[in-house]
């Protein structure tokens, strides 16, 4: 049998400590009496006085008194330890309080007693089972722990050690956070999306920047290389991929929670692997498009073509200047632009890209400014593409209005300036080009703008003849 530890409760809360031999530190009896006393009364109340008044199984005990700890129901095979704590009033001296504990298919799996009650009074008893490492890891499921008073069931606590779970991520789960295109390459320095069973209880987001390579518990690596994560939910985590993979055409990601990690997923990675962020997150749809005073550029807030300028939000344009760490936000001054420029095209045709580069305050987000081009199709769902070194990303929308007419044509150029019956000329009025064939009729044109659509006219000349 085990000797065991435990402590007086002092009426004025005065804790006395125990050694847990047989020596009285607070009433000092004569020790023939006492047990000529302690006959007398069991004879009569066997067992019987004594009243739990608090009693629980936990995962730490304060050792220094009778503190009252925090009780819990469930523990890992890695806890160091499972405690019963119990503490009693009606004591009286001489009683003997014991305790088993049994395993998962009912044998008993450790026993022990405390010295006997040196005196009458309340009284706190503790005693522990090694887990990590010893066998109750080994035997996961429900146990449970008896406390007798002498040799009388006093009561029973049922608790589980279970074998901690182990974080999984999906096969090809991981994807570009913003066209989720499946088993399609990440780019280093992008936001990407990994999808699995993380075992988290509640959603973490990151608080503050750089990004942090924990949340909640979890931690995610490539090889040796921390991940730094933006956002972490049971079935989904959103990080960046590291800038130190650059170079890598594969490498291997785990997850890791309570130490427990995941097999490994290979991932796929590109120097570019282009993505526009939409405002269902599902890749398509209205894009996260705004225009230069932040305003979504929907149906309520249409582009007008040739003037406005648009700012595209998206992921995996690749190396930039003045590259941050990773888990670092963009700078601002100067500003991480991209060393390959990127084309968009917004409904149908090409336009004008003014910057591209890490979004200033963000990670591993990208900005691209483009003026919306003034032959763009019109419409409440106008397709947004953008292209970099062979790249295409998915396609979102955006809002255009209708171009203005303008019955004042500005000729911005005409080449050639002479030609013969049947050649074809190219002219820019308010800013679109047209080409214009002439016809066997003198002054009568064909005119065929960028979208293939063709209209007659007649020419004159600046002096109206």
């Amino acid at each position: 049998m085990e000797r065991l530890r435990f402590f007086r409760r002092a009426p004025q809360s005065c804790l006395q400590r125990r050694s847990g031999r047989r020596q009285e530190a607070v009433v000092r009896v004569n020790r023939q009496l006492s047990r000529l006393l302690l006959g007398l009364v069991l004879l009569s109340f066997p067992g019987l006085a004594v009243t739990v008044t608090d009693h629980m199984v936990t995962k730490a005990v304060s050792t220094s008194g009778c503190t009252v700890p925090a009780p819990t129901t469930a523990f890992s095979t890695t806890d160091q330890s499972v405690w019963v704590w119990f503490n009693v009033t009606g004591a009286n001296a001489g009683d003997v309080p014991s305790a088993t504990w049994y395993s998962p298919n009912g044998t008993a799996y450790k026993s022990g007693n405390w010295d006997p009650v040196a005196s009458a009074g309340s009284w706190c008893y503790w005693w522990s089972i090694d887990v990590a490492g010893n066998p109750p890891a080994s035997s996961p499921g429900n146990w449970s722990v008896r406390v007798f008073w002498n040799s009388s069931t006093l009561f029973s606590l049922n608790f589980a050690i279970v074998a901690p779970s182990i974080p999984s991520i999906s096969t090809g789960g991981v994807v570009n956070a913003a066209s989720y295109a499946s088993g399609a390459a990440v780019a280093p320095g992008s936001i990407a999306s990994a999808f699995g069973s993380f075992l988290l209880n509640s959603p973490a987001g990151a608080a503050n920047m750089p990004l942090p390579t924990n949340l909640s518990g979890l931690s995610m690596q490539f090889g040796s290389t921390k991940v730094p994560l933006i956002y972490a939910a049971n079935g989904q985590v959103n990080f960046q991929v590291p800038w130190e993979v650059t170079g890598l055409s594969q490498a291997s990601l785990t997850a890791t929670l309570n130490g427990q990690t995941s097999t490994a997923q290979s991932v796929s990675l590109a120097a570019l692997a282009p993505g526009i962020f939409s405002t269902n997150s599902q890749g398509f749809g209205q894009g996260a498009i705004l225009d230069p005073a932040y305003k979504l550029v929907d149906a309520s807030n249409p582009a007008t073509p040739g003037s406005t300028v648009v700012l595209i939000y998206c992921t995996g344009l690749g190396a930039v200047s003045n590259q941050p760490a990773s888990g670092a936000p963009g700078p601002s001054n100067p500003p991480a632009a991209t060393t390959t420029i990127p084309t968009v095209t917004i409904g149908g045709a090409p336009a004008q890209v003014l910057f591209s580069g890490l979004a200033p305050g963000f990670v591993g987000e990208y900005q691209v400014n483009a003026l919306v081009p003034p032959n763009s199709a019109s419409g409440d769902a106008v397709p947004v593409v953008i292209s970099i070194g062979g790249k295409t990303s998915n396609t979102v929308t955006m809002a255009v209005k209708a171009a203005p007419v303008n019955p004042n044509a500005t000729l911005t150029s005409i080449s050639p300036t002479s030609g013969n019956a049947g050649q074809i000329l190219t002219v820019i009025l308010n800013g679109t080009q047209h080409e214009l064939h002439s016809g066997t009729n003198p002054g009568q044109l064909w005119r065929r703008d960028q979208r293939g659509r063709h209209s007659r006219g007649t020419a004159k000349r600046a002096d109206g003849q």
